[in-house]
């Protein structure tokens, strides 16, 4: 691959929502989404960022970040994406305080919860082989 070809690799995002117990603090969330972050950084990855709210909270001078979503930036080439997925489901079986995850890709969505294994194995199949490379 010359370095020209590399500048127009597609680059597609990922959206990644946590779905946490409603009695989960501000400062927990944050960390919970900056270890997610953390993992998935360590994949082939563009970017990994915390979404910014739409409302800045009451008395913030800015809008803050959100760490209960972040957006995963990478190449549409290399088999990165099944990597963030199995890097989220991974995840997800680690932290008893996140409920589920959302991954929404293409205006596609998928929610992982609290599934048996096959059953999260089955539905994670379905919807990577609808957005891999074919």
């Amino acid at each position: 691959m010359s370095v020209d070809d590399s500048a127009d690799q597609k680059l597609r995002t990922l959206v990644l929502a946590l779905g946490l117990d409603s009695d989960t603090d501000p400062e927990e969330a944050e960390r919970l989404g900056q270890q997610l972050r953390m993992e998935v950084l360590r994949l082939d990855v563009e970017n990994v960022k915390p979404a910014l709210p739409d409302v800045a909270p009451e008395g913030a001078k800015g809008p803050g970040l959100d760490w209960g979503t972040l957006l995963v930036t990478f190449g549409a080439a290399g088999g990165v994406f099944t990597s963030v997925v199995a890097v989220a489901r991974d995840w997800l079986s680690r932290h008893v305080s996140a409920q589920r995850i959302s991954l929404t890709i293409d205006d596609d969505t998928i929610v992982l919860g609290r599934a048996s294994s096959e059953e999260r194995a089955k539905l994670i199949d379905v919807w990577v082989q609808r957005h891999s490379e074919g």
